[in-house]
């Protein structure tokens, strides 16, 4: 099982699109075999929207072939696409955090 915690920045004035945009492709990855679980966060209180917005995404896949499989998916490639015009720096190396192998549950 292969969970991520990432984060990445909105462009000032950018969370709503960037929010948007991030639901519809969570509705399209329902539809990604092992793809267990896609959340995406903002801090609390609720940012201005004018500013820069901190958002934190945990998404969980069955194994390291699920994940390998959705970075190749129309979901992922369709964020690339617009990358630039709703966060700051690429996908590379605008978001940022950890690939984690689950070794134990309850």
């Amino acid at each position: 099982m292969i969970t991520l915690i990432r984060r990445c920045r909105t462009l000032p004035g950018k969370y709503a699109a960037a929010r948007d945009r991030i639901r519809d492709i969570a509705r399209s990855m329902r539809d990604e075999p092992g793809n267990w679980i896609f959340f995406c966060h903002r801090p609390l209180p609720s940012p201005d929207p004018t500013e820069a917005t901190d958002l934190t995404f945990f998404e969980v896949y069955a194994d390291e072939a699920t994940y390998r499989a959705h970075l190749e998916s129309a979901p992922w490639r369709a964020l690339q696409a617009t990358w630039s015009d709703l966060f700051e720096g690429t996908p590379e190396d605008g978001l940022r955090g950890e690939v984690l192998d689950r070794i134990a549950d309850l």
